[in-house]
């Protein structure tokens, strides 16, 4: 230890007890949204219960609420991040330009019915995607100036030939699964609605419900099913907290040591 400078010290430990509170908390989030999705039975929609369920299904967009994705994917909900390489302090890193979040709701589908997602609050466990823009195709490019930008900046497109860009998408495509566990309630949703399916057509449903964030549960919607968005979480956060109380501790071994010579 003595070859180390008292500010290095003071550096590491304390970068060892904020970056161990972090992993702590993360683990322990994943740990509790594991056990919670586990614990949870899914609820077919026609059948489903008024108050905290699990549905899985398919993901279809309300007719009209659709929205444009990257490569002319037509989605029903999507998450979207344009961002730039820029130098920040000593180092370059990929800096967010614009964002964006589409989809206010969906409808997702069952065999036995039915029911409005309406995302607001909602914590999404998507996997992203990335499009570095210089991969994409001329046709890929104008796709997404002419029909994905004008909906998340009123900046020029022609910044994009500035520089290197990227952009980072999470989203519910039509046709595709969904899982989606929160509150259940069939008030104030519409008996009839027309929803877009994958080949562009419009169909009249009447939905038994929806789904939404209410403040005793959380909502939780994923691009998967249930059974991938438990492989995706992971099962090792215990061991991750485990990990990260070590780190808190030898950080705290370390800035207790330092006080302790400084006082001798």
């Amino acid at each position: 230890m003595a070859h180390l400078h008292k500010d290095n010290i003071l550096k590491l430990s304390s970068g060892l007890i904020i970056v161990g509170l972090f992993m702590i908390r993360h683990a322990y989030r994943k740990y509790r949204l594991r056990r919670l999705i586990e614990d949870m039975a899914t609820s077919k929609v026609a059948s489903a219960a008024q108050g905290f369920v699990e549905l899985q299904g398919t993901a279809y967009a309300l007719a009209g609420n659709s929205h444009t994705a990257m490569r002319g994917r037509k989605v029903a909900y999507v998450e979207i991040e344009v961002q730039k390489w820029l130098k920040s302090g000593k180092n370059h890193r990929w800096i967010t330009q614009f964002s964006a979040t589409l989809g206010d709701r969906f409808v997702l589908r069952d065999a036995s019915g039915y029911a409005h997602v309406l995302t607001k609050g909602g914590e999404m466990e998507f996997n992203a995607t990335t499009y570095p823009w210089e991969s994409l195709a001329i046709d890929d490019q104008n796709d997404f100036i002419q029909n994905v930008m004008p909906k998340i900046t009123k900046a020029n497109p022609m910044v994009l030939s500035d520089g290197r860009w990227r952009m980072s998408e999470r989203i519910v495509a039509i046709g595709t699964p969904v899982y989606a566990l929160g509150t259940f309630s069939t008030r104030s949703m519409e008996p009839e609605v027309d929803i877009e399916t994958e080949d562009g057509k419009t169909q009249k449903v009447a939905p038994s419900g929806g789904l939404m964030k209410r403040s005793a549960h959380p909502l939780i919607l994923s691009d998967c099913r249930q059974e991938d968005l438990l492989k995706r979480i992971g099962d090792w956060h215990v061991a991750k907290m485990i990990i990260a109380a070590g780190m808190i501790a030898f950080g705290i071994y370390l800035l207790v040591h330092e006080l302790h010579i400084d006082n001798s």
